[in-house]
């Protein structure tokens, strides 16, 4: 983001603007930076989100974000000031050949289903009787007594935010 105060090599700045760029025009995503910074995502939307994530290496982020702006969940981003650790090791073929990979098979999964068919009603009761049966303890969902001849409700905002 223009306000970002982001510090880095200019090897690591061509690959992360390039990365960008390709992940704009390959994938149609609108927000800026898919690597540098931190993710946050509400409970709601990590039980809808983490289930379609199939990527445990790098790619992982990139596709969890695609995922939810796939989802129509609401994404707030927030300028960073970040500095690159010269001593950081990436192997930069490896995670290339896998992150292209990664967007090929998510751009294969785009094109095989209609974006309409991502998108989560999260007021739906059925969503939230599947929330419900995964619910972990010390969840953030909100404890409640429920009354069993009304339907749940979505307890945050109308769209899950990532």
């Amino acid at each position: 983001m223009p306000q970002s105060r982001v510090t880095r090599s200019p090897k690591r700045e061509f690959i992360s603007r390039t990365y960008n760029l390709m992940l704009r025009s390959y994938l149609a995503v609108s927000f800026h930076d898919a690597q540098c910074g931190f993710k946050a995502i509400t409970a709601q939307a990590a039980h809808v989100l983490l289930p379609q994530v199939k990527d445990n290496e790098w790619f992982f982020d990139t596709e969890l974000l695609v995922r939810a702006q796939q989802a129509g969940m609401t994404m707030l981003e927030l300028p960073v000031r970040w500095v690159e650790d010269a001593g950081s090791t990436v192997d930069i073929p490896d995670t290339v050949k896998k992150d292209l990979e990664g967007m090929h098979r998510v751009r294969e999964g785009m094109e095989a289903r209609a974006v309409e068919q991502l998108r989560v009603d999260l007021d739906s009761p059925a969503v939230w009787d599947q929330i419900r049966q995964h619910e972990l303890r010390g969840s953030l969902l909100p404890a409640r007594k429920e009354n069993p001849h009304s339907p749940m409700r979505n307890p945050g905002k109308e769209t899950a935010a990532c």
